[in-house]
């Protein structure tokens, strides 16, 4: 079966199928301020963030050093396990997410 390889890191390698099944999008709930999610989709992930008073919006490879992105609305590709954070105040925002 052929393989294509969508993901690299010096220590992981991620390959995928030409014919895996497609993963539909899901919403996150966002509830805890500042959110943290954890890409364990098994695919980079397109996350699309909109709406509510965001302060950050900020991306992890290690869950300790967070680089603010300068952005606070759009879209982010998130790598495999790595982690995206949105701080916010008030009312939270909305966010897709769109496995590739």
């Amino acid at each position: 079966m052929e393989t294509m390889m969508i993901a690299s890191t010096p220590t992981t390698q991620q390959q995928i199928y030409v014919d895996d099944p497609p993963i539909a999008p899901f919403q996150l709930t966002i509830s805890s301020n500042p959110f943290t999610w954890q890409n364990t989709t098994g695919r980079l992930c397109l996350v699309v963030i909109n709406g509510g008073v965001v302060n950050a919006i900020s991306y992890s490879r290690n869950n300790v050093q967070f680089d603010v992105l300068g952005i606070l609305a759009g879209c982010n590709v998130v790598g495999l396990l790595d982690r995206l954070r949105i701080a916010y105040t008030v009312t939270p925002p909305t966010a897709w997410v769109y496995p590739l």
